[in-house]
């Protein structure tokens, strides 16, 4: 076996060797919004982590059913992302894709091995969505899901907790002014 004398070729070779074995050198998939809801249908364990604003998240178009709210923008993924399992594969949606690419490098970053981002955001998601509002469409997701209790929708998801443990036929106060 010859080695290599060139300068060159064994700093690349020795970038190589650093820049493999660095765990924070891993990357995360990136995956359409039609592979996203493939993978929701397949991986039982997969975590869904929206990082829009509660305004978003709540309001417009809703989010995906199941999906734990971890704002990028105010900070709460980077405050809070320890409690993320750290074994479940992630799939990271915002708005249009560049929030969830920059969060789903911080969690590749902090040790998550498995992240997917879903490209295009909720403006490229076409299918089922639920509101903040309409609790009984997320309790069945809830239950189809194995998913349960209030931090489900992950912290400071816009849904008042008092709003989210009350059932359907008792009367909402009138917030009207």
């Amino acid at each position: 076996m010859r080695i290599a004398r060139d300068p060159r070729t064994v700093l690349f070779l020795a970038s190589a060797v650093l820049f493999l074995s660095n765990p924070c050198a891993l990357a995360h998939t990136d995956v359409t919004a039609e592979q996203a809801r493939d993978l929701i249908r397949s991986t039982d364990d997969l975590v869904v982590v929206d990082v829009r604003e509660p305004s978003e998240y709540c309001g417009g178009a809703g989010h995906i059913p199941g999906a734990l709210n971890y704002p990028w923008n105010s900070g709460v993924l980077k405050a809070r992302y320890e409690d993320l399992p750290e074994d479940s594969p992630i799939l990271v949606v915002c708005g249009s894709g560049g929030r969830s690419n920059s969060a789903a490098k911080f969690l590749i970053s902090k040790g998550f091995s498995l992240v997917y981002d879903m490209l295009g955001g909720m403006s490229a998601w076409e299918w089922e969505t639920v509101s903040c509002e309409d609790p009984e469409e997320d309790n069945e997701e809830q239950q189809r899901s194995g998913r349960s209790g209030p931090d489900r929708h992950g912290p400071r998801s816009g849904r008042p907790r008092e709003e989210s443990r009350r059932s359907p036929q008792e009367p909402q106060p009138d917030r009207r002014r």
